[in-house]
């Protein structure tokens, strides 16, 4: 367990291989099982979002990745404020989390 927040500072896959583990390594078919969680860990999707660099400066400023919204819009609860955002603006935001993720509007799930 202590060695998992390391890694994960770190932003690099691992694999927990302790007596809690889910999967038998012993023998050919536990090398391969091995195999193929670590093609798991390090293929994993979510460490193309983790080595983005974070959207606001060290000094916690923002980059100017988020516009301000309406006055209606910032008065309304936020599920209410998403409802009533005008369709460009969920479009900027579709725009932004694209770009991050580094991929194209084509691949865009709808």
């Amino acid at each position: 367990g202590r060695s998992q927040f390391v890694a994960l500072k770190a932003r690099m896959p691992w694999l927990d291989i302790n007596q809690e583990r889910h999967h038998p390594y012993g023998g050919y078919e536990g090398m391969v099982e091995l195999v193929h969680e670590i093609d798991r860990a390090i293929h994993n999707p979510v460490w193309q979002q983790v080595r983005i660099p974070a959207p606001w400066g060290d000094d916690g400023e923002t980059l100017g990745a988020v516009r301000p919204q309406a006055d209606a819009a910032a008065a309304a609860p936020p599920v209410q404020a998403l409802k009533a955002a005008p369709a460009a603006d969920l479009g900027f935001l579709a725009d932004v989390a694209r770009q991050a993720m580094g991929i194209q509007p084509d691949e865009m799930p709808a």
